[in-house]
């Protein structure tokens, strides 16, 4: 289906590609420009016929027009796929705008604006252009692992491992999410230094990201002493470029300069930052702790890492947990979130068997095959429907961001079960990290390949 209007607004790149600053010609450019002047005249027929044999010879120019002619179905059936070949080959020969333009391409597939989510596909894009040296494609790519994406699951040491060796080699974007991941321990040790190391990287070549990430450690005194005559200077550099968080931020300081960082702002920048994976599992985890935290008002003992939650302190952690509650269900209102509600069959990977993952297992075994999810927003109630009859059934709690998704499962609250959606399909793995990292010393844990290999995968019932 012809969906041109979708593709322009995704990618208004492909106007600039056509500008007549092209790549060199390698016959004389008369016949180029005259295929260039017969698009911008919306004659395409004339066009094709003009630069298709030179596309066919090898120019780059011309192989770049005649992608974008595939791309928005000008002339010709629209097809992404030609479209890909196309700037592929121009890519190949080192012309920068078809490689942003493959790179969009890449984009698009990825999350499925105007093309089906097909991440499969928007990776191998991404590889075939790191391939040609091309490290916009190598960040984005390390992007595409710290969330997911469709049956592609997370893999937060392999995105670090790609913004790191994107930012070594001068990668501004790079070194501004390596910052960030520094900043909040995504991945890496958490290192206010290294992020401000980082951060300033970025933000002395000029990047928005990285004078943002600058001002916001002045701000909080992360890495440096506070000051936030700096923030606010690195801030207006920021702004100045329409980075959209240093304006807010500009704007809280003008109430609240001097005071004392406001936890709330604090909460809604890292909240921001987040992955949306992370989000999802952070509004999952306060929403289980709500539910929990009566049993320290009634007398028990809650331990949360190396926290107790007692009734003394019982109040305060209340609080702390509301007012998460309350700003991170305002940035997943801002991001958004994908509508999961319906039925599902479920079926699982035979790893999950050793992955001591209860609902996992029975997935597999098939004493648990149809999954119900109730959606009221972003939160979610995942009803899981026994063989054994509703007596047995269970109910996880579960928030959506964008297109990722988390819940605890039902027979350990520790233990984290991450999803990605796409058309139709959640793919549901245990988050392999958080749980080795907090599982208990007196139980032997899953291994990591166990943990890895599990997968269940939800099909919507038709």
């Amino acid at each position: 289906m012809r969906n041109t209007r979708s593709w322009r607004r995704a990618v208004p790149l492909f106007i600039a590609a056509l500008a007549l600053a092209g790549a060199p010609s390698l016959v004389p450019a008369g016949p180029l420009e005259e295929g260039r002047a017969a698009i911008e005249a919306g004659n395409f027929a004339d066009a094709l016929r003009l630069l298709m044999p030179l596309a066919q010879e090898g120019n780059p120019g011309a192989q770049r027009a005649i992608g974008v002619l595939y791309a928005q179905g000008s002339g010709v059936t629209q097809d992404y796929g030609a479209a890909a070949q196309w700037f592929g080959k121009a890519a190949a020969q080192g012309d920068e705008k078809a490689r942003q333009n493959l790179l969009l391409l890449a984009q698009m597939y990825r999350v499925g604006e105007g093309v089906p989510q097909d991440c499969a596909r928007a990776v191998a894009i991404m590889k075939d252009l790191i391939a040609l040296g091309y490290l916009p494609a190598q960040v984005n790519l390390g992007s595409l692992y710290f969330g997911g994406c469709g049956s592609i699951p997370a893999d937060v040491k392999e995105g670090v491992r790609l913004t790191r060796e994107a930012a070594e080699k001068g990668d501004p974007m790079a070194q501004a999410n390596l910052g960030a991941c520094c900043a909040m321990g995504v991945g890496v040790e958490q290192d206010y230094a290294a992020a401000m190391q980082w951060y300033r990287k970025a933000a002395e070549q000029g990047s928005p990201q990285g004078q943002y990430g600058v001002g916001v450690m002045y701000e909080f005194g992360e890495g440096v002493p506070r000051d936030l005559d700096e923030a606010r200077r690195w801030y207006q550099l920021a702004a100045a470029q329409g980075e959209e968080r240093s304006i807010a931020r500009l704007e809280a300081l003008k109430t609240g300069a001097g005071g004392a960082p406001d936890p709330e702002s604090f909460l809604r920048e890292a909240a921001m930052r987040a992955s949306a994976s992370d989000l999802a599992k952070g509004y999952s985890f306060v929403m289980l702790m709500q539910q929990m935290l009566p049993m320290a008002e009634s007398g028990g003992t809650l331990q949360v890492g190396e926290q107790a939650i007692t009734r003394e302190n019982y109040q305060a952690a209340k609080a702390d947990y509301d007012l998460r509650q309350k700003v991170y269900a305002s940035v997943i209102r801002e991001r958004g979130f994908k509508d999961v509600g319906g039925r599902y069959e479920a079926t699982a990977r035979p790893a999950c068997r050793n992955a001591q993952s209860m609902w996992a297992r029975a997935v597999l075994e098939g004493r648990a095959r149809e999954v119900e999810i109730k959606q009221d927003g972003f939160e979610l109630r995942i009803i899981q429907h026994w063989e054994t009859g509703p007596e047995h059934a269970f109910d996880a709690t579960a928030a959506v961001v964008e297109s990722s998704l988390a819940f605890a499962d039902p027979a350990n609250s520790d233990y984290f079960l991450l999803g990605t959606v796409a058309d139709g399909v959640i793919t549901v793995r245990p988050d392999a990290d958080a749980i080795l990292s907090g599982w208990p010393g007196w139980v032997k844990a899953p291994s990591r390949k166990a943990l890895t290999d599990c997968a269940v995968t939800l099909t919507k019932a038709k």
